[in-house]
């Protein structure tokens, strides 16, 4: 496949300089139009593709979507949309490539994938995307909150499953109650 001019639209461009890429698969090329003369550069990245697999009743598998991804990991900057909005495709492309090796994955693998990459980002969006993707079984009154166990089913989590942080926990006084009040 021939890469077109991006002043021309010319079908014929010449590589005149070619590097590969430090620290990735992509290749750095400089191209010269071969109607026009003008120059431009490309960054080359083999796309792998990794499948998700959905655990249902029927096959089916999608590929992994960095634009849903982005989308996702931004919604969990509530705190903060300016900052979620800069970071959100720089760590949706750092989960990518913590997935890429497998050629398929689970939706919760990439669900807890993405948590962690977020959570040692920024803690407040970790506990957000933890929110909203369900990986969270109990929240503590000290210490961090409880996730689901990978090998876990969901119904096992659904009675303790909160919504909000603040819904699923008893209070400081239920927690600690004498033995001989809770009779009154």
């Amino acid at each position: 496949m021939a890469m077109i001019c991006v002043y021309c639209g010319h079908k014929s461009t010449d590589v005149t300089s070619s590097r590969p890429r430090s620290g990735s698969s992509g290749v750095w090329r400089r191209r010269q139009c071969g109607s026009c003369k003008r120059s431009f550069t490309t960054d080359e990245v083999a796309r792998n593709i990794t499948k998700v697999i959905q655990n249902d009743t029927r096959a089916h598998s999608a590929n992994l979507s960095m634009s849903r991804l982005t989308i996702s990991i931004w919604k969990s900057f509530q705190h903060d949309p300016d900052q979620g909005s800069i970071v959100a495709g720089d760590l949706a492309q750092t989960v990518i490539s913590a997935l890429t090796p497998a050629t398929t994955v689970t939706p919760q693998e990439v669900a807890e994938t993405t948590y962690q990459t977020i959570r040692r980002y920024d803690e407040s969006a970790g506990m957000a995307y933890a929110l909203q993707h369900h990986l969270l079984t109990s929240v503590k009154r000290r210490g961090r909150p409880s996730l689901a166990s990978p090998g876990a089913s969901r119904d096992e989590h659904a009675a303790v499953k909160p919504t909000s942080p603040y819904q699923s926990h008893q209070t400081y006084r239920d927690t600690f109650r004498a033995p001989d009040e809770s009779a009154r």
